[in-house]
């Protein structure tokens, strides 16, 4: 049931256009492609290991009415995708539809996970279940700009279930708990658990307000996103100086961080 890698993460947006080209203009992502299908257009952009999908149309328009802009699936390759699906739903997810025959499973709050088959080089192919037509030659295989991983995906979850989502994943994707810890965020104090896939290369800070402590930061985003949802993006970067850029939406911030 173990799951190997993050084979894209999905952002729903209203303004496409703008927000591909934040991307691309601010953390040097390169736009590989584009998909235009009956429900949804999409643009997948790459930054050297991180995959990113911008996706506008009436697939999102649910998400985005109850969240806002924001990461809407963080899709998953798994070794075995039946046996991911079945622990999954044993574990308390609920399947919600397929993407070409890739079942998509319930995770926290408006996120879903796409669950798809482990098939090696992720830079390689382009996400299944669309028809794409390449932007630029060699947009897949290409290595520039300053983004180097996804390194972490900070989610933000309600007072007092931070420990219930670590057993969560635990139990549907093999997910480990790496740290744990009461850390200050801005204005107050939170409750924080990282968990790692069993490959090291997925990574999730799941934070939450502390029940002792008056609203704050994390609350007014939980009020702002309708409930828990993606908060962050933290990426590696190819130097030591941060290049920080906060994306302004209701339901994400970016970033990128040094090594």
């Amino acid at each position: 049931m173990a799951v190997r890698d993050a084979a894209y993460i999905e952002l729903y947006a209203r303004d496409k256009l703008s927000t591909v080209d934040y991307f691309v203009s601010a953390l040097g992502f390169t736009r590989v492609a584009d998909s235009v299908g009956v429900d949804r257009s999409s643009v997948l952009l790459r930054g050297n290991g991180a995959r990113l999908l911008v996706t506008s149309g009436p697939a999102g328009w649910k998400f985005l009415d109850e969240h806002g802009d924001g990461i809407g699936d963080i899709a998953v390759t798994c070794d075995d995708v039946a046996e991911t699906l079945d622990a999954a739903v044993v574990a308390g997810a609920r399947m919600v539809g397929t993407m070409q025959g890739n079942p998509m499973v319930t995770g926290f709050g408006g996120v879903v996970h796409t669950l798809l088959p482990h098939a090696g080089d992720l830079g390689s192919g382009l996400p299944p279940g669309r028809s794409w037509a390449a932007c630029a030659p060699g947009g897949l295989t290409a290595q520039a700009g300053p983004v180097r991983t996804l390194d972490q995906v900070e989610i933000c979850l309600e007072r007092g279930s931070v420990a219930g989502y670590a057993d969560f994943y635990h139990d549907a994707f093999g997910f480990h708990r790496s740290a744990s810890d009461n850390d200050t965020d801005g204005d107050g104090v939170r409750d924080s658990m990282v968990i790692r896939s069993r490959s090291e290369r997925i990574t999730f800070a799941l934070v939450a307000p502390d029940p002792l402590r008056s609203p704050g930061e994390l609350d007014a985003f939980l009020a702002r996103n309708g409930g828990p949802g993606v908060r962050r993006l933290v990426f590696s970067a190819d130097r030591h100086d941060p290049v920080a850029h906060a994306f302004e939406g209701r339901a994400v911030a970016y970033g990128t961080v040094g090594e």
